[in-house]
């Protein structure tokens, strides 16, 4: 019988188990709130996002205070920190490892506009956007700060788009 795996997600890329040891202290990190030991997350997470550098900019991803995605690829598989684990609500972990679009399909107009814009090079910069979002399992009215630019591998090539996430829903009640 096989033993389980176990490991984590570190951004796009896995680390297992025994090299956590060797991952640097970073403040305010908090690796199982965002990683997903599943077996079968292994093959996406081998394929997708070579290029992120584990140590440096999944580590900057997750000590990071505010909501942050990493939109990889062309369709945008989401990997993303624990402060954007918070906003997806019950749907999160089911989303750690999709595609945006599939993830968020009642906002996948928006999403689509953002990936389009973000991996031709373009930036976008939403203040106080109202989404209708089903992060608990019915329509909700919710408000976002969002900036998005694109993610660019060490060569310069846009590989993904990085999502800064503000929820401002509470200005609004």
């Amino acid at each position: 019988m096989a033993r389980p795996l176990r490991g984590a997600l570190i951004g796009c890329g896995f680390v297992a188990q025994h090299h956590l040891a060797a991952w640097p202290h970073v403040p305010g990190a908090e690796l199982g709130a965002v990683c997903d030991v599943r077996p079968e997350r292994l093959a996406w997470a081998t394929s997708l996002c070579a290029n992120v550098r584990p140590y440096a900019d999944a580590a900057m991803m997750l000590a990071a205070e505010r909501p942050v995605a990493l939109l990889c690829g062309e369709k945008g598989t989401l990997v993303y920190n624990k402060g954007y684990a918070e906003i997806c609500g019950t749907r999160h972990p089911a989303v750690l490892g999709k595609d945006v679009l599939e993830a968020w399909p009642e906002a996948a107009d928006f999403n689509g506009n953002v990936l389009a814009t973000c991996l031709a090079g373009g930036k976008l910069t939403y203040k106080d956007t109202h989404l209708v979002l089903q992060r608990n399992g019915a329509p909700e009215d919710t408000w976002f700060d969002l900036d998005y630019s694109p993610f660019r591998d060490e060569t310069g090539r846009v590989t993904g788009v990085l999502a800064l996430v503000s929820e401002t829903t509470a200005h609004h009640h």
